[in-house]
């Protein structure tokens, strides 16, 4: 990211290392956790295979993974609500989305684009769906490893783009997230377009082009 944002500004791109104000990942995370149990308990059937897939899903986000970086997302004040969804809650969780949505489009007005790490980690290698992923000799819970740069924008609808920036020394893909202001999708694509082509090579000196993972 650091090579990246150098090789940008190079091109007289204006960068800057920021963070919106009153931005509390654990909040956004438990807001997010709430509002895709609401949404499955809604919008699909009440079988046997998806109770057996939530209830997995419940376990290993409860247990696995390093236990301060568990209670990041607070997912044990979540679990009550899980097990006793409501209406009412699932209307109080909507509210509290499109707060969460206004805040983020007024901090990024003044912004073209944000860029943000897709993940806490290179590519993974494939494991049961929420096990923990190891990030440094470190057990990370699935949700925050793989979701915590990602998960605000999913739950706010503002578009993103991920592109490859590079390989981990033992060859696994490095991306990057840009993201947009909301209903400015066709924009943030143009202007990706755009500023790919304006700084391709001095971006190929710095990253190269994407590569296949050796053995891929």
């Amino acid at each position: 990211m650091q090579k990246v944002s150098a090789a940008l500004a190079q091109t007289g791109a204006q960068i800057q290392h920021w963070l919106p104000n009153s931005f509390n990942l654990s909040e956004i995370l438990n807001l997010y956790t709430r509002m895709a149990a609401y949404i499955n308990l809604y919008a699909q059937p009440v079988d046997r295979y998806n109770l057996q897939r939530s209830a997995t899903q419940i376990f290993r986000t409860a247990t696995q993974g390093d236990k301060a970086l568990r209670k990041l997302g607070g997912f044990s004040r979540v679990l009550p609500e899980l097990l006793n969804p409501s209406l009412k809650g699932y209307f109080e969780a909507l509210t509290e989305r499109d707060r969460f949505i206004a805040q983020l489009d007024t901090e990024l007005a003044s912004w073209d684009v944000w860029l943000t790490p897709v993940a806490a980690t290179p590519a993974f290698t494939h494991c049961p769906a929420w096990s923990e992923i190891d990030v440094d000799s470190k057990p990370y819970p699935h949700a925050v490893a793989n979701g915590a740069y990602t998960m605000p924008f999913n739950l706010s609808g503002h578009p993103a783009i991920v592109i490859p920036i590079g390989q981990t020394t033992s060859g696994l893909p490095i991306g990057m997230q840009i993201v947009g202001k909301r209903w400015k999708e066709m924009e943030l694509l143009a202007r990706c377009f755009v500023d790919t082509a304006r700084v391709a090579q001095q971006l190929d000196a710095v990253i190269g082009g994407f590569r296949s993972p050796p053995g891929y």
